[in-house]
């Protein structure tokens, strides 16, 4: 079962750094994340972090960036290495939005992936977003919240 949990605790983004560090691929990414006190500070009432559970065990984050004047958010995410090809990834998207739904008035979701990331695509497609462009050498998604 997972289980997110909104934070700005230092001590709790450092497990997710930690889990992070010793994931080449996700470091290569995802390196902004490493540093738990920086991206602490980032949070805002336009930017919040969802801590991902598994089981009860630190499983990655939601990193989520409002644009609340049109109620869109840009979403990111990251899954620790011993959880990814289990399907883990398309139900942790499912729940952050759910959480979207239930705590924001958010309706539009878009989230960014590396083409070379085939497992996120994938994911992200199983969660009802659908390729929109490309922006910035990324392949951009979005999805609506009903």
């Amino acid at each position: 079962m997972i289980t997110l949990t909104q934070t700005t605790k230092k001590s709790e983004l450092a497990d997710i750094c930690n889990i992070l560090s010793v994931d080449a691929e996700g470091m290569r990414r995802l390196a902004f994340y490493e540093d738990a006190e920086r991206w602490a500070q980032t949070f805002t009432s336009q930017r919040q972090g969802l801590l991902a559970s598994i089981d009860g065990k630190n499983a990655g984050f939601i990193d989520l960036e409002f644009d609340n004047a049109n109620s869109q958010v840009v979403l990111s995410y990251y899954l620790a290495p011993e959880f990814r090809g289990q399907g883990y990834a398309k139900d942790l998207l499912a729940c952050s939005l759910t959480w979207l739904k239930e705590h924001t008035v958010t309706r539009v979701v878009f989230a960014y992936i590396d083409a070379e990331n085939l497992q996120s695509i994938r994911a992200i497609c199983h969660a009802n977003f659908r390729y929109e462009t490309k922006r910035q050498g990324m392949l951009c998604f979005v999805t609506i919240i009903n």
